[in-house]
């Protein structure tokens, strides 16, 4: 028996291993072409399903035996007229050996590389009719499947770009995988980046059930500013149509608002959960018995998404129990300020789409404001914005209200009328002003009209109306009734010291006529018998700058003299006002020529 050789045996190995490797190079460079016809014919199929049957295809290829016989293409070009193109300067497509024995070429996956899809410019309803066109030959095609080859595609290192002298770039460097089984199920998913946010979209898709005419379906949708997942039957006959269920789970409103440009910015940090029935055809996407979760706040209704016209429309009813809205409108709140604002508005004031969404609620809490009964409409048509408040509860009364706002002149065009009843003063001028000068039960009625791209030149531009009247009320930080008695015996000690104490009033009743930013008193009157008092002049809301005369006159004496008067000035600016009585005028009316020591 020879003994064991080690070397020897090495040899034989090194060489057995340098034969095989000169074998896969040698195999690596046979590249044999191939008709493109018959490359063609291997996947158009799959394509007709996909696309239908009037896409084009284009293509050069050649047949590469090792490390895996594999058809090379070249110069690929899939196209339908007016409607998209893809290019590829390599594609793939693994081959079966028994096939290429038999004089064949068969293969089941295609892997495209780099391929660029170039989108022509299109409408809305254009981009959305091609959109639903190709998801509707993808399901079809899963039903005939058993007549193409090819089972999978993969897409690698693709883009998207819209046409024009110079492209737009749609989407960079997204890669996907699709795959259709014997039995007609669908696996499709899609990574790309959007926005600097990675995105992955993954479905599946069932095969039909015959006792339905649906296909079991579930689509899922990831990314970092949020999730959506649906599940439920698709259906293809007679329009495309899902039925089921939808979650929706956005982390934080400001990310996802600049994820998305939404113009004005959102600002807030608070998540938005959304949980329903869904039901989504080809221009609708409607939510049923949706619950609503946004932060702390709960509503329940329903909630959708039209995209059958130019421009998307968002539709809704929702209602809640308890509302704490503090923290959405508390940034947008007016703030004591020196003036008004002068920056342009922004061009987001009303919105790119159109609204239809009715809100209600049986308590709305806005920091110490409580509202009840609360019924909000907001429409939106071709960015005109309507909001509409109905009949609410507040201030332990009640108000109801229409602001209308519409781009005009590179700036926007106000409309705001409302009413209101048996409001606490005390309670509103606290919550919306800090203040507490004034205390009462009023009502009245207003109707504004303006325009302008600031909100100095709006206030500039001002018109209307306002009527006010306040009941049974008090005038904190003056005592009117005490002052008009001191006059008649002490007049100037009384006019020195005017501060401290309260009016008590029956009734103050105030209407002004508004133009061009500048309010007129054409009837101001306080009763507070047996005393009275009425005041003309101006307000100039535009400047902010007071012009106004006033006199509170004492009861008749009974001795037939002059009653006591106090006629006084208030000038000066809303934040610095300045009340001046008319010393000349008191001492006149008085009979007095020198002040008392």
């Amino acid at each position: 028996m020879r003994p064991f050789d080690i070397k020897r045996q090495a040899r034989r190995l090194g060489i057995a291993a340098l034969l095989f490797l000169a074998l896969i190079g040698v195999g690596s460079l046979i590249s044999v072409p191939v008709d493109g016809e018959r490359a063609g014919r291997l996947i158009r199929p799959t394509l007709i399903g996909f696309l239908g049957p009037d896409v084009t295809l284009d293509l050069s290829a050649s047949l590469s035996i090792l490390p895996r016989p594999t058809l090379q293409i070249y110069n690929l070009t899939i196209s339908k007229k007016d409607k998209f193109s893809i290019k590829s300067q390599q594609a793939s497509v693994p081959v079966s050996v028994m096939a290429l024995l038999s004089g064949g070429l068969s293969g089941s996956s295609l892997t495209v590389n780099d391929p660029v899809i170039t989108l022509p410019p299109s409408s809305l309803p254009e981009t959305r009719q091609n959109a639903l066109a190709l998801l509707t030959g993808a399901l079809g095609a899963a039903d005939t499947i058993q007549q193409s080859p090819i089972e999978a595609i993969a897409i690698r290192g693709g883009r998207i770009v819209v046409a024009a002298d110079a492209p737009v770039s749609f989407v960079e460097k997204f890669d996907a995988d699709l795959s259709i089984t014997k039995a007609g199920r669908i696996d499709f998913d899609l990574r790309l980046p959007w926005k600097s946010e990675a995105v992955d979209v993954s479905a599946r898709i069932d095969p039909i059930d015959p006792k339905t005419g649906s296909k079991a379906s579930t689509l899922l949708i990831k990314s970092a500013p949020g999730t959506i997942t649906l599940e439920g039957a698709l259906a293809t006959t007679p329009e495309l149509h899902f039925a089921g269920t939808i979650d929706l789970a956005i982390k934080a409103l400001d990310r996802f608002g600049k994820w998305l440009d939404i113009d004005p910015p959102l600002t807030f940090t608070t998540p938005l959960a959304v949980k329903g029935a869904a039901e989504i055809t080809s221009e609708r996407i409607a939510i049923r018995e949706a619950a609503l979760t946004l932060g702390k706040i709960e509503m329940q209704g329903g909630i959708g998404l039209d995209v059958g016209g130019e421009r998307p429309l968002i539709f809704g009813s929702l209602s809640a129990g308890d509302m704490d809205v503090t923290e959405f409108l508390s940034p947008l709140w007016p703030k004591q300020a020196q003036g008004w604002k002068t920056e342009p508005l922004s061009n987001g004031l009303t919105p790119e789409q159109d609204f239809d969404v009715r809100l209600s609620a049986e308590r709305v809490n806005l920091g110490i404001v409580r509202i009840a009964n609360l019924a909000v409409s907001i429409l939106a048509k071709d960015r005109a914005l309507d909001l509409t408040l109905g009949g609410s509860k507040l201030f332990q009364g009640s108000a109801k209200g229409k602001v209308s706002i519409k781009p005009e002149d590179e700036g926007y065009r106000l409309a705001l009328h409302g009413s209101f009843d048996n409001l606490d003063l005390a309670q509103a001028t606290l919550a919306l002003m800090d203040m507490r000068k004034i205390e009462g039960t009023t009502e009245g009625k207003f109707e504004f009209e303006s325009k302008g791209r600031t909100a100095d030149a709006i206030m500039k531009a001002l018109s209307g109306t306002t009527d006010v009247t306040i009941s049974n009320g008090t005038l904190n930080g003056v005592n009117l009734a005490t002052i008009l008695k001191r006059i008649e015996t002490r007049t100037l000690s009384a006019i020195r010291d005017m501060k401290g104490g309260k009016t008590d009033f029956d009734r103050v009743h105030v209407n002004a006529a508004i133009a061009n930013g500048n309010a007129t008193l054409e009837k101001a009157e306080m009763i507070f018998p047996p005393n009275g008092m009425t005041m003309t002049g101006q307000v100039n809301i535009g400047e902010r700058r007071l012009t106004l005369e006033g006199i509170a006159t004492g009861p008749d004496p009974e001795n037939g003299t002059a009653p006591a008067i106090l006629p006084y000035t208030v000038t000066g600016s809303f934040d610095d006002p300045v009340v001046t009585p008319d010393v000349a005028r008191i001492l006149k009316r008085q009979g007095t020529t020198t002040p008392e020591q």
